[in-house]
């Protein structure tokens, strides 16, 4: 069996993804050591692992602070990692938080991840998150005109 790294592909070498990206290198001046971790993917979507108690900021400056901004939330999902084996160098998380948004003047996506500990994180307030305060409540519009308020606890 053959097993690829995060720098090959079924044998096939590529390129982590570029340092100089213009959106990376904005948010990790404005946020500093907010900006946890630039993760080199596969897909070549910008991902950057992000604090939580600056997710919100972070988020809000994609949404409406930036040139042709991220004006969609495309996906909105939750990775328990407790039992994964394999990190290469990603922050350490028993849960992560991962936002995937669109910038459609852009024809570009990018990707924000949060850690999380101890329980699954909730996305509004429920049983499991208790009275601990929230750290993300950006509004999005969804592809069918809804819209929806992303939390994260």
């Amino acid at each position: 069996m053959f097993l690829c790294d995060r720098y090959a592909l079924c044998g096939k070498l590529i390129d982590p993804m570029p340092s100089t990206n213009p959106i990376i290198e904005d948010l990790q001046t404005t946020f500093g050591d907010a900006i946890l971790a630039v993760q080199p993917t596969r897909d070549e979507i910008p991902t950057l692992w992000v604090s939580q108690d600056r997710v919100n900021d972070v988020l809000h400056l994609l949404k409406t602070g930036v040139d042709r901004p991220y004006t969609m939330l495309y996906d909105l999902t939750a990775i328990d990692e407790r039992t994964r084996k394999h990190r290469q160098d990603q922050p350490e998380s028993e849960f992560t938080v991962v936002y995937h948004l669109l910038s459609f003047d852009r024809n570009e996506d990018i990707r924000i991840k949060v850690r999380s500990w101890n329980d699954p994180p909730p996305f509004r307030r429920s049983p499991i998150s208790g009275n601990r305060p929230t750290g993300t409540s950006v509004r999005y519009g969804t592809s069918s005109g809804y819209s929806s308020t992303a939390t994260l606890t």
